[in-house]
């Protein structure tokens, strides 16, 4: 009896020192501090660019209101790859612990995982856009990667 008042007390201690804040808790790690493997796209020797990702920026100040307003030029997230037709593209991704495998999706359709540390692919003439991620052995993920073609 004596032991379970025991275990009691130290259970409602231990809560009421965690709600507290007298106890912290372990906080899952940033993003920006996860190694996450890349994401690469070959046609033959070249390297694919990928489009990059939007950003939003939050520090960015009105301009006065008595200054004459001229648009920002902005940039275009949109970067083409041209590939030929029937053109095999490769795949893949980098990582100190190695690509275990390979998830894809052509023009926004289901995505397609291949296990194994690449994917040869050929291009359909119709083709536009290709997404990926790639999954490293320490089982992280990377980001999805967004490859505009324009198939030739």
């Amino acid at each position: 009896m004596m032991k379970k008042l025991t275990a009691l007390l130290a259970l409602t201690l231990s809560a009421a020192l965690l709600l507290t804040g007298c106890v912290s808790v372990a906080s899952a790690p940033a993003e920006e501090d996860l190694d996450r493997p890349t994401v690469v796209v070959t046609c033959g020797e070249d390297v694919l660019v990928a489009t990059p990702e939007a950003e939003e920026d939050a520090a960015a100040t009105p301009a006065p209101e008595d200054a004459e307003a001229s648009p920002e030029p902005t940039a275009d997230l949109n970067v083409y790859n041209p590939v030929p037709a029937g053109a095999v593209l490769t795949l893949s991704g980098t990582h100190s612990t190695g690509i275990t495998s390979v998830c894809y999706r052509l023009d926004g359709g289901s995505p397609t995982t291949v296990q194994g540390e690449s994917v040869e692919l050929e291009v359909a003439p119709d083709v536009q856009k290709l997404e990926l991620y790639v999954i490293a052995g320490s089982g992280l993920a990377s980001q999805w990667a967004t490859y505009y073609l324009t198939v030739e």
